[in-house]
């Protein structure tokens, strides 16, 4: 079945077919497929973050501890930024790819603490989830 697929393929394609660089068209295509699928989740994922945002930013004013919502939130921008600094020098490859990757995976891990929220003790609700909306902010907009 190969060896007729190779005949046909030989008899039948013309020249400037057979020599296409297919291969790099196919990367460029699941590159571009890759960075949009990324561009569309960013922009759909924000209309979430603002309403989980909300629903803490009130659990905290309920509990009197609005004033200290700035402080985790800061925190959280400092620390994402420092993890992404420390996996872009550990790793020359992530300075040069096309996919960051890593801040991926920083967004991931913070959406899944900024999702266990509700469940820590008292301090850890007012505190862990608006860390988690200062990391998955500097992830989103770096």
């Amino acid at each position: 079945v190969m060896d007729k697929a190779r005949r046909l393929w030989e008899k039948t394609c013309p020249d400037p077919v057979k020599t296409f660089p297919w291969n790099k068209t196919v990367d460029h295509f699941t590159q571009l497929i890759i960075d949009i699928a990324l561009t569309v989740f960013k922009y759909l994922s924000i209309p979430l973050f603002v309403v989980t945002c909300i629903s803490e930013m009130s659990y905290c004013a309920h509990e009197r501890k609005l004033f200290l919502v700035p402080f985790p939130f800061l925190f959280g921008i400092a620390f994402a930024g420092v993890l992404q600094d420390a996996a872009s020098e550990s790793s020359p490859y992530l300075k040069s790819a096309e996919v960051p990757w890593h801040s991926i995976g920083i967004a991931v891990f913070f959406a899944l603490v900024k999702l266990a929220g509700p469940y820590y003790p008292y301090w850890g609700r007012v505190f862990i989830p608006h860390i988690a909306n200062g990391a998955l902010w500097r992830v989103v907009w770096s």
